[in-house]
């Protein structure tokens, strides 16, 4: 089931009208970036837990700089 989920994060979006998601910048959008901006949206409206999964990924970036 893991490997069918990550292999699902890289497919387009396709909206219940049979479109595509599109970004900002006009590109078709994959599910794992539509994951991503929701999550951002969400800390940026006050959602503790969506702010802090945000934290947590920066703070293990930065450890993972540092070990390189």
């Amino acid at each position: 089931m893991e490997d069918y989920l990550l292999a699902q994060l890289n497919e387009e979006v396709i909206l219940k009208d049979g479109t595509q998601l599109k970004a900002a910048d006009g590109h078709v959008m994959t599910k794992q970036e539509a994951i991503a901006t929701n999550i951002l949206s969400q800390a940026m409206n006050g959602d503790l837990k969506a702010a802090q999964y945000i934290q947590n990924i920066q703070l293990n970036a930065k450890i993972m700089k540092g070990n390189k």
